[in-house]
């Protein structure tokens, strides 16, 4: 099931290209719904898949792959962002979606009791699964990029594989460090 772009009722997944997207992951809708998925959960409204995050995601993930996958945020704060790198042989694909499910999977470390939330969270490593999930965010854009990389199989035996990086943008940007606006944001799971 896919959730169109602009919200509304499921269809069928659209052809995936860059252009339609503005990314080369080529399960986009599927980072969406995923997410979406995750954010409802948490009592936080669905995102909008913004082509214009989706592009400059994109053109980071590419200078990021150019640096061997490097794990480095961007100084801009303009927007939230997640990144996620993976490195395999053989070389990874263009998928994204996984990304989402490993970001997610940090709520396991998060107290969502905390008198402090902010304060008492945020060394325990939950910034990606808090930006996912944050209820005043509503556009996200992924992209995706991949470099030729020498994988050491076992001590002393290599092989090319390669590595991706994933890059995610959300507007407006999450994470603020206040405790009351982790308060606000980062919902607990509803309750059956």
């Amino acid at each position: 099931m896919y959730l169109h772009p602009n919200t509304g009722p499921p269809l069928d997944p659209p052809v995936h290209t860059h252009t339609h997207t503005g990314t080369d992951c080529n399960d986009a809708w599927e980072v969406l719904n995923k997410t979406n998925s995750h954010r409802i959960d948490h009592q936080a409204s669905p995102l909008k898949w913004s082509i214009g995050l989706a592009q400059s995601s994109q053109a980071y993930a590419e200078v990021l792959a150019a640096r061997g996958c490097a794990l480095d945020h961007s100084v801009n704060r303009e927007f939230g962002e997640n990144l996620m790198q993976v490195i395999s042989y053989p070389a990874p694909d263009n998928t994204c979606a996984a990304a989402v499910e490993g970001w997610y999977s940090e709520v396991e470390s998060y107290d969502f009791n905390a008198r402090e939330p902010f304060d008492e969270n945020w060394p325990r490593r939950i910034g990606h699964f808090s930006q996912l999930v944050w209820a005043a965010s509503s556009a996200l854009g992924c992209g995706v990029a991949k470099a030729d990389l020498q994988v050491e199989l076992l001590p002393g035996i290599w092989r090319l594989g390669g590595c991706k990086i994933i890059v995610c943008r959300y507007k407006p940007s999450g994470n603020y460090p206040d405790n009351n606006q982790f308060y606000k944001n980062v919902r607990p799971l509803l309750q059956d």
